[in-house]
Formats: structure tokens, sequence, C-alpha cells
């Protein structure tokens, strides 16, 4: 039990017992002594009596009453840095500690390693992951994931032929049920398709999971087009041995990008053009989004600034002399099996 005011009352021998006032404690008094006590038995409270307390501690002025708010502040940083500087000190002197730096920190090293394998996009610690081509020519790619999406899609085609540019869409299973037709429209366009999994599940990668995932989305897409992919982009660009093992199995390739225009790079039309021309070689293949997953009714799926970007982009690319292809095309490989 604890014990919000400060009038109550125990046994002399109960408090000695406790170890009377604790000086170090930095808790309020009647805190820390009735949570002690209450380890020895019960606490009692009588709702029957009233204590009768002064209002002359909160009549203060302002300004007093601010200072004190930051003394106490004070106080309490300088506490609590105290304990944390006495705690390395003592660790640091302590010959266990090097013995325990030196057994740990290649487990750090290595668990360090394994998540950079797994998380970024252009690991190849588990197996061949493309992210860009050979460079040769000024030829790129635009790849859109995520969709198709009725807000976006269509309107990004529409860019698209406006140029008379061919893009690789890597698309979510769940959105291809949803929306068949323009899942078709896209490859009536001259566009390729690519597996995005079915789910667009986070931690696709850590298990049997995502390989599952991945060949329900293969299902979806042969069911709604009559094609099977033979590109696959795995959700958020995280790959894993089993899963890279999977996609050979299918006979699949896993491609991440080279480059995301998303998130603070679209703040503005000409920053996020700037940065793109800044960042581009011959090579590259270009991330953008047509949709959020299997999500569309949060900020995070707004894909508006996208479409203000992504005609200057093209537009400044195209009098720099790039030349924009498909995936398979700047890799040499196949689109579909």
């Amino acid at each position: 039990m604890l014990i919000s005011g400060a009038n109550f009352a125990f046994k002399r021998h109960v408090f000695e017992r406790i170890g009377g006032y604790h000086v170090s404690a930095f808790s309020a008094d009647q805190y820390d002594i009735s949570t002690r006590l209450s380890r020895q038995g019960k606490v009692l409270l009588d709702r029957r009596l009233i204590a009768l307390t002064s209002a002359r501690r909160v009549k203060k002025p302002f300004l007093r009453i601010l200072r004190d708010v930051f003394k106490n502040i004070t106080m309490v940083t300088g506490w609590v840095l105290e304990h944390i500087s006495q705690f390395f000190r003592s660790l640091y002197r302590s010959p266990r500690f090097f013995h325990s730096v030196k057994n740990t920190l290649p487990i750090l090293g290595l668990v360090g390693i394994l998540f950079w394998g797994y998380a970024s996009p252009s690991s190849q610690l588990f197996g061949k992951v493309y992210f860009e081509g050979d460079g040769q020519g000024k030829n790129i790619a635009l790849t859109f994931e995520d969709g198709p999406s009725p807000e976006y899609t269509g309107a990004i085609l529409d860019i698209l032929d406006k140029y008379n540019i061919k893009a690789t869409f890597f698309v979510v299973g769940k959105q291809v049920e949803v929306y068949p037709e323009l899942t078709r429209e896209i490859l009536e366009r001259g566009h390729i398709l690519g597996n995005h999994s079915y789910s667009h599940d986070a931690n696709h990668a850590l298990s049997d999971f995502g390989s599952k995932d991945m060949l329900r989305c293969a299902e979806v897409i042969c069911q709604y087009t009559g094609i099977t992919p033979c590109l696959y982009r795995p959700p958020y660009g995280k790959s894993s041995p089993w899963e890279l093992a999977a996609t050979k199995e299918m006979n699949m390739i896993t491609v991440n990008w080279s480059y995301a225009v998303e998130g603070d790079s679209l703040a503005g039309t000409d920053n996020a053009v700037s940065k793109v021309l800044d960042e581009i070689n011959p090579g590259c293949i270009l991330l953008l989004h047509d949709g959020y997953g299997i999500d569309s009714n949060s900020l995070e799926s707004d894909c508006q600034l996208t479409l203000k970007v992504l005609d200057s982009l093209i537009s400044n690319l195209l009098k720099q002399g790039y030349n924009f292809v498909t995936v398979p095309v700047l890799l040499g490989t196949n689109a579909y099996s």
C-alpha cells in the first residue's frame, strides 16, 4: 500500500526493524517508509481520521514557484547522472569489465553484420540481390511498388505514356485481388509486373512465412493475368538466406533498388528532383511508390508528392540523355517464366 499523505503513524520497533530513515532515498519519506513498512505486515488506513494542512507552501509568487520547479528538476537530473556515473566508474574498475567487453564485442559485431545483411537493400551477404545494372550506357529503370491503387497507379501510367516510357511495377498480391482490372491495365500499357509478396509483411524474411507469402502472390498474379513474374522485390528490401533460396527454387531473382525517391526526399518537387539528379548514375534502379502495401487510408499511403515529382524527374533525366528501360532489359533477364 502507498500512503499519499505525509501524516501517518507506525510503531517504533517496526520502524527500527526496517532500518529507519534512508537518507539516500530520493522519493518522499512517506513513499519510501510506507513501501518498506508494507513488507513487515499490513498498513491500516483509517478513513475516519482527518488531517488539517496549511496551504502556505503553495501560496507563493509565480516566479518563486517556477524557480523551485527548475531547482527540483536540476536536483533530480544531478542525482540520476551521479548514480549513472558511479555505476560506470565501478564497472570500469572491475577486472571483469574488460573480459566481458572482449567476449561481447565479437558477438555484437556478428549481430550487426547479420542485421545489415537482413535489412540493407544492397546486401549480398545471404545471396545474390540485384540493385543496379552494369552501368553501360545511360540506362536507368523506374520501379513502382505497393500497388496497384486506384488513387495513383492510373495517374502514374498516364505520366509514363506521356513520355512513352516503360517501367516495372512490383505489385502486392492482396491489391491484385482487389484491383485485377488495374493490374491487367499495367500489362496492357506495356509495363512489367513483379512480385512484391502477398501481404507486404514487414518481417516476412525472418521465417518461412516469406517464401509462402511470395508463392501466394505469384499464384494470385497468375490467376488474374495469366503470367508468373520472374522478378521479386521483398517488402522493405529485407532478405534472408532461406528466402533467397526459395526465390531461386521458384526461378525468380531478387531485385531491390539503388536510390529511393520517397519520404523526406519528397519534401518539395524541385528539391526532390535535385537530390535524385545528384545521386543518380547509369544503371540505377529507382524506387517510387504507387501505393503503401495494403494500407490506403493513412498519411503514409499518400503518393500525391510522387505524382508531382515524377513528371519533372523524367523530363530532367531525359534532358541529361538518360534512357528509361524496364528492369529485365537493364539486367538482361526474363520478365516472366
